[in-house]
């Protein structure tokens, strides 16, 4: 099980810095562990990894590579995003 808090916390920062780069809309869902699950809705684009703000799998990367690697490294669970969904839980 997670910390339902910080967990929130974590998912709403991360959810936030997507909303902001690429004004996309998210979504946030709680799970039975107590971690959340950030749901992107909005579409992806195919190519234009150019433009930091237009939405691809690469500036997806981009954005949340930070959070991704200190929170792993810190010993809590960040998934890879796969079709624009990834969870977080924080010990």
């Amino acid at each position: 099980m997670f910390n339902q808090a910080k967990s929130f916390e974590a998912a709403t920062a991360v959810a936030a810095k997507i909303t902001k780069q690429f004004s996309a809309s998210v979504e946030i869902l709680k799970t039975k562990s107590d971690s959340y699950v950030v749901k992107i809705l909005s579409h992806f684009a195919i190519k234009n990894d150019d433009n930091p703000y237009v939405l691809t799998p690469s500036n997806l990367s981009k954005v949340i590579d930070g959070d991704f690697y200190r929170l792993r490294k810190e010993g809590n669970y960040f998934s890879q995003p796969v079709k624009g969904e990834f969870e977080i839980g924080i010990k």
